[in-house]
């Protein structure tokens, strides 16, 4: 009997040997490598090759074997491979040829972005922060590494393979980045990874079910990790699924059923011409689609008479039984529709659907559809509750002609207090998914300590105990934490912060943080002295420091920089104003910062970041400043106001002076660089003393207060 040639040592063409195999039929396997062969099973009726051939090799292989039918089972990304196999089947029109499709992925992560190439997602790595879990394989590593900044945060997943970490290491990877390991893996494996690596980004290929994505998709859920995720070569898209390969495989060989139909499914390459369409590269189905868009052509093209209804519509929660009957309504009379893969695979077997979910992919697909045509944008939760609605509502304004209409789903905020009896139209309301622990941890804190009723919705776990952590000091606080909410697996579950802090239940979760006695907010600076420790460091006095924040001019989302910290009493007190003030504290005498910290923490202020050294080089790499404080310069007054102003020319600085060298040197300043709206105060303050049975007023020092903003053109 004449051999099957099977080309690619993937795990599809492992088992296709072996259930071949099973029914008594031979194969040659072709492998590229010692690795594609070790995972080959060991059988009589399978021979395997190893070393990589060009398409002249492959027709002397042809030649000599006069194989039965020939199969790629090749990695999906293998381009040059497929296109040697497809150009040594030219001339050759009896020889019958098979694409074998990896199966799909299951699952889908919303935190996802799509990526052509490894070079774009390389750029997009260079935009982002978070140190990254490298899954794609060692032969596009150059890529990923010839940014340094992106190589030093990277770990690469590679096979176990002497080949495979020489490519990471002429990469310019440490040993310490480098996990080389053999699959297939697990989703808890892939979580594990994630967690114990402290990674916030995995970068994978769409590599199908066989691959792993699913469970790398999930596992990055869990994680609260972004995927970037570099899809399938688009040439490579169509082909015979494995069922279907084996099926005409067998009937090839006399040993399946219906062998005289074999011709159905048979597709020899004369000169590509007996391809059938799905297994020619860029054949007639494409054309088709070509046509398809001719005759569409009364598409977008700028005329106002053009209607095209688009719909953002909320799924709600958890499964399809939470959507409401509009939505449902929405989608049955839809002509396409848009989502990730989990919202639209019921759909998709009868509608045109789309596995997108963001503006850039969206858009084009738009500008397709003729005048008349109904499209369906699926959104999880509800459009209006940290959606990504509102962005596509804007990003659709650019195209004439479009109706929008905005349907709301049951959020998993107000489906967790029905849940738990508790009314949230009084509740503090904040997400943190997708959002930098730095930035939500200070605003979740001070809503629990404030506020009665605070909702958060997380990415998984591994906020919660974010969370826990965050609130373990607050006395009187209960978390409830509602798992999975809307499928079959809901479960609500209560927590103490210290619980939360070991939680460890896999999936998205929303958070309700009850608090029996919040306390009263103080909304404004006025801390007395002795509240704060103090210890042998200078510290602002409660008067003056009360009116320089006033002077300040804060906002809610105010960049304000401390120079020459001390204790941090006005670092503390300004951050303790909104958690959505970031407030950076620059002290250079370790005793000072040290009390800082201890004041950040007595007053948990968590939006204050603590820099050891002296200014003007400590500013260097923290964000632009929108509003500074001066209240000890070192003698480098000019030199730090001259870096505040290149980082920020509207930057409004406030500082204190208690010597007339100083006030004087503050004049010549006003003389040498462009300033306005300044205003210089002379505070003399009182207090009163006890002195027997008298009080008599004491003078402090006095302290001459200055404001100003830079006026550069």
């Amino acid at each position: 009997m004449s051999r099957i040639l099977i080309f690619g040592g993937t795990t599809e063409g492992r088992e296709l040997a072996e259930r071949l195999a099973e029914q008594g039929v031979p194969s040659l396997v072709s492998v590229a490598s010692e690795y594609g062969s070790a995972v080959m099973p060991k059988s009589p009726l399978i021979e395997v090759r190893i070393g990589r051939l060009t398409s002249g090799e492959m027709k002397d292989l042809y030649s000599r074997e006069k194989p039965l039918a020939v199969v790629d089972a090749t990695h999906p990304y293998a381009d040059i491979v497929t296109e040697n196999i497809q150009e040594s089947l030219r001339g050759l029109p009896q020889l019958p040829y098979f694409r074998l499709l990896r199966a799909e992925t299951e699952g889908e992560n919303e935190n996802c972005r799509h990526f052509r190439s490894s070079g774009e997602c390389a750029a997009a790595l260079a935009e982002m922060d978070g140190k990254i879990l490298l899954t794609t394989g060692s032969k596009e590593l150059p890529v990923f590494c010839e940014n340094p900044q992106v190589r030093e945060r990277i770990t690469a997943r590679v096979l176990p393979s002497e080949e495979a970490i020489h490519a990471c290491l002429d990469a310019g990877l440490r040993r310490q980045q480098i996990i080389a390991m053999q699959g297939p893996f697990s989703e808890d494996m892939d979580f594990v990874t994630l967690r114990d690596l402290g990674a916030s980004i995995l970068v994978m290929k769409d590599s199908g079910r066989a691959g792993g994505s699913g469970s790398k998709l999930r596992a990055a859920a869990r994680a609260g990790a972004a995927c970037l995720v570099i899809d399938r070569p688009k040439e490579h898209a169509e082909g015979r699924s494995f069922n279907e390969v084996l099926e005409v495989l067998l009937r090839l060989s006399g040993t399946g059923d219906d062998a005289a139909n074999t011709d159905r499914l048979t597709n020899a390459p004369s000169d590509l011409s007996m391809l059938t369409d799905h297994d020619k590269p860029g054949g007639s189905a494409a054309a088709s689609d070509e046509t398809d868009r001719g005759e569409q052509s009364a598409l977008h093209d700028g005329s106002e008479d053009m209607a095209l209804t688009v719909t953002l519509a909320g799924v709600g929660m958890g499964d399809a039984g939470t959507m409401t009957a509009e939505v449902l309504e929405a989608i049955g009379n839809a002509d396409c529709l848009f989502g990730a893969k989990r919202m639209i695979s019921p759909y998709a077997s009868r509608i045109k659907s789309y596995p997108y979910y963001l503006a850039r992919d969206i858009l084009p697909v738009l500008k397709t559809l003729p005048n008349g045509s109904r499209a369906v944008i699926l959104f999880s939760g509800d459009t209006g509750f940290f959606s990504g609605a509102e962005k596509m509502k804007t990003a659709l304004a650019d195209i004439p002609g479009v109706h929008v209409i905005i349907l709301p789903g049951i959020s998993s905020v107000s489906a967790l207090a029905a849940r738990t009896g508790t009314s949230w139209q009084d509740a503090a309301i904040l997400s943190t998914h997708g959002v930098p622990a730095e930035e939500w941890v200070p605003r979740v804190r001070d809503a629990a300590v404030h506020r009665a009723k605070t909702f958060c919705i997380t990415s998984g776990a591994s906020d919660l105990r974010e969370i826990g952590r965050a609130l373990e000091a607050v006395e009187g606080v209960r978390i409830l934490a509602g798992f999975s909410m809307g499928t079959k697996e809901e479960r609500v579950v209560s927590f103490s912060a210290k619980e939360a802090e070991n939680a460890d239940i896999p999936g998205l979760c929303t958070v309700l943080i009850r608090n029996v006695e919040p306390e009263e907010k103080i909304l404004t600076p006025g801390r007395s002295d002795a509240s704060f420790i103090r210890g042998k460091v200078p510290m602002t006095k409660e008067e003056v420091r009360a009116l320089t924040i006033c002077r300040l001019e804060l906002t809610e989302h105010s960049v304000f920089f401390d120079i020459g910290s001390g204790t941090g009493s006005i670092a503390v007190e300004a951050a303790a104003l909104s958690p959505g003030i970031r407030v950076f504290a620059i002290e250079r005498n370790p005793e000072g910062v040290e009390l800082i910290r201890k004041n950040a923490e007595r007053f948990g202020t968590e939006n204050v970041t603590v820099t050891e050294s002296a200014a003007p080089e400590a500013l260097a790499g923290l964000p632009a400043p929108t509003h500074a404080f001066i209240g000890g310069s070192g003698g480098k007054l000019r030199e730090i106001l001259a870096k505040l102003r290149s980082m920020n020319p509207s930057v409004r600085v406030v500082m204190n002076a208690v010597s007339l060298e100083t006030v004087a040197e503050i004049q010549g300043i006003f003389r040498d660089m462009p300033v306005r709206d300044e205003s210089v105060s002379l505070i003399a303050v009182s207090r009163a003393e006890k002195l027997g049975r008298y009080h008599l007023m004491k003078a402090q020092n006095p302290v001459y207060l200055v404001a100003f903003q830079f006026a550069d053109p």
